[in-house]
């Protein structure tokens, strides 16, 4: 089995570490921003390197709290450099339930990482994210809320819209027995003041020598608004089933974030959705043939 985030990672840390902004227009220190949680759901049932991960949540996790759905969280910037913004994160009750600080390295880093989040967590791929733990609730990385000054977002989109720069990651699910594929995209609204990409993994990966079979369908999308370097808001869909090396295994999460005033849906679009229906519909034929077979 192939493993990624060597070569890559540097990459693409180096496309986004660009020289400095001497300022951010629209993102000051002491202010308050407001994120939805609109929705937050997982089940597992997954073993990797001897851990088994198993249980159900329906919240949402910022550092080791719980939030449930429809709370509000509030982000209050501390500091801002040409390198990196602090910030803290507090609960509709004011209660400060983390700390962080976005740099140029983890926001980078961050964005591939947690893009194959899943399959990290999983041990299909290598990286380092958080855990899960259904006791807590599901979230990605609190590092999202604000992108570090040195981003350049016209890299970020040049790079999502050039697929040949994931081949790399995608060699993870590529053996000849596997139908898995993998695309990303990027696109602007709001005449430039807003940035959306995405990345989606769908199909079928085999290992039989490993008594792997699993479907997967997986899509994570960012919005951003590249005036205040604020995050609009994530939408992440995952199902992941099937065998993993010998055990019945379970990866469903679903987790959906934004910030109060933006109302665009974070959905996918519709080439995405019909590539999904696609794909989704020729996986069901592949295995009904195997049941058949069998």
């Amino acid at each position: 089995m192939k493993k990624v985030f060597s070569v890559l990672s540097v990459l693409v840390i180096f496309m986004l570490l660009v020289i400095p902004s001497l300022s951010v227009q629209g993102l000051q220190a002491g202010d308050n921003y407001y994120f939805n949680v609109k929705r937050a759901k997982g089940s597992f049932n997954y073993t990797n390197g001897g851990t088994t991960t198993s249980g159900n949540t329906s919240s949402f996790r910022v550092g080791t709290h719980s939030i449930p759905v429809n709370a509000q969280i509030r982000a209050h910037v501390n500091s801002i450099s040409s390198g990196d913004v602090s910030y803290s994160i507090y609960d509709s009750s004011d209660a400060k339930l983390t700390d962080v600080t976005s740099n140029g390295f983890n926001f980078a880093l961050g964005l591939i990482y947690y893009s194959f989040f899943p399959f990290i967590v999983m041990g299909i791929s290598s990286g380092t994210v958080n855990p899960i733990d259904p006791t807590i609730g599901v979230s990605l990385s609190d590092n999202f809320y604000f992108a570090p000054p040195s981003t350049d977002w016209n890299n970020v989109y040049d790079y999502y819209n050039d697929s040949t720069n994931w081949e790399d990651l995608y060699n993870s699910f590529d053996t000849a027995e596997s139908n898995v594929t993998g695309s990303s995209y990027a696109k602007w609204y709001d005449a430039g003041e807003t940035i959306s990409f995405l990345v989606s993994v769908m199909g079928r990966y085999i290992i039989s020598n490993e008594s792997t079979d699993l479907i997967i369908i997986h899509t994570l999308r960012f919005d951003y608004n590249v005036t205040s370097y604020t995050l609009q808001g994530y939408n992440l869909q995952t199902t992941i089933s099937g065998t993993y090396k010998g055990e019945d295994t379970t990866f469903s999460m679903s987790v959906q974030i934004a910030e109060e005033n933006y109302t665009r849906p974070l959905g996918l679009s519709w080439i995405y959705l019909g590539v999904g229906i696609i794909t989704t519909f020729t996986i069901m034929l592949l295995v009904k043939k195997k049941v058949k077979a069998i």
